[in-house]
């Protein structure tokens, strides 16, 4: 039965909760702002200036807590003082929540270590009774930031974080302590099942994605007759190429531009804005232009810095994966910049695709690690060492028949990752579908 008919109808033992984002529950729960259940206290704020080398304590950051996972690997250290040790140590069952980037992610810690302690950037909930149970508030967090509870104010552009002051304003939905118990074991099992599920699928994605590199590899360093005389390359990690192929560095079959600098200022010129590709949207055999950046230029170098049909890009930097990613631009958008770091390799009568499927290649993965600049998160690599890239060379026909051959062969490839990305998409979903619908009350066999 219901307590009324049409699209907003609430059954007879459900009740409005009076939130927006959550809707009806049970009636015999409550609903009630968190500080009535958490006491909940930022960590230490980090003060460089108020370090002693002889009382150092290590510290979650952010980065530290994941979902349902806290990392205890290599954590820095700062002092507390005797006064601080109570207000910033953490104790087991405590609920650590992030309150910035992917705010409202959470774990709960176990203590693996102690003592341990956690810096600003961090909420930390500790139940003020007996009648809260953490395990069932971190799925309660696991909805409210899948659904964006805690994002600000709507606005995408603005940076979230969620004050201590906020977070304790917010309701939730409380059950009795029995049935949070029946909740949380329901969802540590079926996620746990799922999320088995999902990984197995990953496991099989990334094999799959070994063996398009793999097909990439074999067929641009060693064609497609498998009884073709070889010779070697000279290059270690290239090995054998075909004895009639020839090796030619990059540089010798077109020219590497490197894109527009960001910030600069420009005052009494003829300017222009205009769309331009990041490395974000360089992705390896393939361009993500879901989000395209517009940047102010010199009307007197747009011709520059404009991208042209056939261009190769492939990326200066960022992570290691991502050194020499690159794809072939086939105008898009017209016109189109590219940034300093995206570099657009311009080619004679080649054919551009060649030299893409090139810079998938294992060998050229490695060409590039081994010469990038590596710093403490990022590596890069100078245009010199993308015009350095040996490329094999065979004839224009030969170089037609395998493209067509390895294009045939991805794209059968490419249809089974993508059925298997869309399994782990479906599975996210009823995951996230099922805590929903737990932490809300709509399965009754938990009430």
């Amino acid at each position: 039965m219901r307590l009324n008919s049409g699209a907003n109808e609430i059954p007879l033992d459900f009740k409005d909760s009076g939130i927006d984002w959550l809707g009806a529950i049970p009636s015999h729960w409550d609903v009630a702002p968190l500080r009535t259940r958490f006491r909940v206290e930022l960590g230490k704020m980090l003060d460089s200036n108020r370090i002693d080398s002889y009382r150092l304590s290590p510290y979650l950051r952010n980065i530290d807590v994941q979902w349902d996972e806290i990392n205890v690997k290599s954590l820095p250290e700062m002092t507390f003082e005797d006064r601080e040790l109570a207000r910033y140590s953490l104790a087991d069952g405590d609920l650590l929540v992030c309150e910035g980037g992917e705010v409202g992610r959470a774990a709960i810690w176990s203590a693996p270590i102690s003592p341990c302690f956690y810096q600003k950037a961090l909420h930390r909930l500790r139940a003020v009774d007996g009648m809260t149970l953490p395990r069932f508030m971190y799925y309660l967090l696991v909805m409210s930031a899948g659904i964006g509870v805690f994002r600000a104010n709507g606005n995408p552009n603005t940076i979230d974080h969620l004050t201590a002051e906020a977070f304790r304003s917010y309701k939730f939905p409380w059950p009795p302590i029995e049935e949070q118990v029946r909740i949380s074991l329901f969802l540590d099992d079926k996620t746990a099942r799922i999320d088995g599920l999902i990984e197995k699928k990953r496991a099989l994605l990334d094999r799959l994605t070994e063996k398009r590199q793999a097909l990439i590899t074999r067929a641009v360093t060693k064609g497609l007759n498998p009884d073709a005389p070889m010779k070697p390359s000279g290059i270690d990690w290239l090995g054998d190429i075909p004895a009639h192929w020839r090796l030619v560095p990059l540089k010798r079959l077109g020219q590497v531009r490197s894109g527009i600098t960001k910030g600069k200022f420009y005052t009494n010129e003829e300017t222009v804005v205009l769309p331009y590709l990041r490395v974000a949207n360089v992705q390896d055999g393939w361009l993500d232009l879901k989000e395209i950046a517009e940047i102010e230029i010199r009307v007197a170098d747009v011709h520059k810095y404009s991208l042209k049909h056939g261009d190769v890009l492939m990326n200066e930097g960022g992570d290691n994966d991502k050194l020499g990613r690159g794809t072939v631009w086939k105008l898009q958008i017209s016109p189109c910049l590219h940034q300093n770091h995206v570099f657009a390799v311009r080619l004679g009568a080649l054919d551009p695709e060649w030299i893409a499927r090139c810079t998938e290649a294992a060998y050229a993965k490695f060409h590039f690690f081994r010469r990038a600049v590596q710093s403490t998160n990022l590596a890069s690599i100078s245009r010199t060492t993308v015009a350095d890239l040996p490329i094999p060379l065979p004839s224009t026909d030969e170089i037609f028949r395998i493209l067509e051959h390895l294009n045939s062969e991805l794209d059968r490839l490419s249809m089974q990752i993508d059925k298997i990305d869309q399994t782990v998409g479906l599975l996210s979903e009823y995951r996230s579908a099922v805590i929903t619908a737990a932490v809300t009350g709509q399965i009754p066999e938990l009430r």
